[in-house]
């Protein structure tokens, strides 16, 4: 381990700060977390416990999410988006307040299941896989995106139920909605959604429920930009925010045999902050 000195006297008060601020917003646990990435490095610390873990739980189950409603599903060795989560995904814990909203809402929603900034598929695949829609639209702006989306489907076995299409728009989610009259979007565009989600779109999904990850920090203005896009959904919806669950790796027997640090740093999904996702349940009646 190195010492703290060998951080650097410049480097030190910008850490220190930021510590102070995961403290602040997410309690000891993430704090912990984040005096092991400092002390050991990203590269040393939490790379190496994930790799570690990661091969523990391929050697048991391969590829294979072991629990939750995505069970049995296959993900991608070759991971292309979000190589901190196939711990937790192998797991079923990945994002889990949020597959919890769309587990809940999937039951009450009879329109499809329309993932905006699907990367490689976890949710849309899943969302098929599991039965929990038949009817799911993947948007992903990049073509290895795409092209990853579809090598998934196909492996998973649900190629004909995930229509996958590039980025979304109003002309898009205009014929979406024309065909299906409403549905559960899940919406992660990086801070692409303030320009999304404007007047004119919002009001088109307001008989829809809405599933946003925020990301003011990757938006310019993003802010202010966030406080106007709360503003003008509360004029059609209900208004709620979710945050990162707490995932307790005590629970896992298949971690057991690792330290507590290799534990807790295996399922860190390596976020640099709290996250936030906006849920709109619509006011008008269906």
């Amino acid at each position: 381990m190195r010492p703290l000195a060998a951080l650097g006297t410049h480097a030190m008060p910008k850490k220190i700060k930021r510590l102070v601020e995961v403290i602040k917003e997410d309690g000891i646990r993430a704090a912990f977390i984040a005096v092991m990435t400092i002390l050991l490095g990203e590269k040393d610390a939490v790379k190496k416990a994930k790799d570690k873990v990661l091969k523990h739980l391929v050697a048991i189950n391969g590829y294979v999410i072991a629990y939750g409603p995505f069970k049995g599903m296959k993900l991608n060795g070759d991971v292309w988006w979000g190589k901190y989560s196939v711990n937790s995904k192998l797991l079923g814990v990945y994002e889990k307040n949020v597959l919890d909203k769309i587990c809940a809402y999937s039951n009450a929603i009879d329109g499809p299941f329309v993932d905006i900034g699907a990367a490689d598929g976890y949710y849309a695949i899943g969302v098929a896989y599991s039965g929990l829609n038949d009817c799911v639209y993947a948007y992903e702006i990049g073509e290895k995106g795409r092209d990853r989306l579809v090598q998934n489907a196909i492996l998973n076995g649900c190629g004909d139920k995930v229509a996958v299409e590039e980025e979304a728009n109003y002309e898009r989610l205009s014929a979406l909605i024309e065909k299906h009259g409403r549905a559960l979007f899940l919406i992660d565009i990086e801070g692409a959604e303030y320009a999304l989600l404007d007047r004119r779109t919002l009001t088109l999904l307001r008989r829809s429920c809405l599933i946003v990850e925020l990301h003011p920090w990757k938006a310019e203005d993003g802010y202010n930009r966030e406080r106007d896009l709360i503003a003008r959904a509360e004029e059609n919806f209900h208004v709620d925010y979710i945050g990162d669950a707490v995932l307790d790796p005590n629970q896992f027997g298949e971690l057991h045999q690792f330290t507590d640090d290799e534990r807790l740093l295996a399922l860190s999904e390596g976020r640099d902050r709290h996250m936030r996702w906006m849920v709109l349940e619509p006011k008008a009646a269906a």
